[in-house]
């Protein structure tokens, strides 16, 4: 029961001294997060455009307040590849150095808020383990002349607290790697969300060519006579 008592007792100590840090760190990413806009403004015919914004909608929005396929194809795919967002390196410092850094860079609020969450409440648990062992070890050991009540050393492994804090920080160690595993899933999806409504507001296809432009094809075509001949059809995108 006594070791019941200390263990509850130190880890209402431990747990708000390690996660009050990370708490204002929380606290200042959300803040910025939601005071940062991503856009890119862009000169089309003497008339400055903000393309982006603090969102995907956001940007779909300051596209569609733009008619652009009075603008060349070239200057179209200039500002796409002004505009478009990253995608590589936001994956890799999100999976390296976490609490949503790539997705801050690509301006994806949610996605940077998520990270830091995320991190941050497995830093906390691996804390909490970590203090309780040292605690066990450096403290609680020579004050009882370093056996417990019932005998056992409590800086054992069998000991109760000891296999409290290694559970602490392989739970702690596991929610990190899961954590990172996801905020490096992250940056893919927002990544070519964006780039996707980007392309489709500038009118740029998939594969690098003008969506706007006019194409013709040869297609088979039914006479009213039921026979099969060939004719020209011709698409082209129209905006309203």
């Amino acid at each position: 029961m006594k070791r019941i008592v200390v263990v509850l007792l130190l880890c209402a100590v431990l747990a708000p001294l390690a996660s009050a840090p990370i708490l204002f760190d929380v606290i200042g990413r959300g803040l910025d997060a939601a005071t940062t806009k991503r856009s890119s403004s862009v000169v089309v015919d003497g008339e400055t455009i903000s393309v982006g914004g603090s969102s995907v909608k956001a940007m779909k929005k300051s596209l569609a307040e733009f008619d652009f396929t009075t603008v060349s194809f070239s200057d179209r795919l200039a500002i796409y590849e002004e505009a478009k967002t990253n995608i590589t390196w936001p994956v890799f410092k999100n999976l390296l150095l976490g609490f949503g850094s790539g997705s801050k860079s690509q301006g994806d609020r949610s996605g940077a808020l998520v990270g830091t969450l995320l991190d941050s409440t497995a830093m906390t648990v691996l804390g909490v383990g970590l203090g309780l062992g040292i605690i066990d070890f450096l403290i609680l050991a020579p004050l009882y002349g370093i056996n417990d009540t019932d005998g056992n050393p409590f800086n054992n492994p069998d000991n109760e607290l000891m296999q409290i804090a290694g559970g602490l920080v392989i739970g702690g160690l596991v929610g990190l790697g899961a954590s990172r595993i996801i905020q490096a899933v992250l940056p893919i999806s927002y990544g070519a969300r964006h780039n996707k409504a980007l392309r489709d507001g500038l009118g740029i296809q998939k594969d690098g060519f003008d969506g706007f432009a006019l194409s013709m094809a040869v297609v088979p075509v039914l006479s009213p006579d039921r026979e099969l001949s060939l004719g020209f059809a011709v698409a082209s995108r129209v905006s309203f």
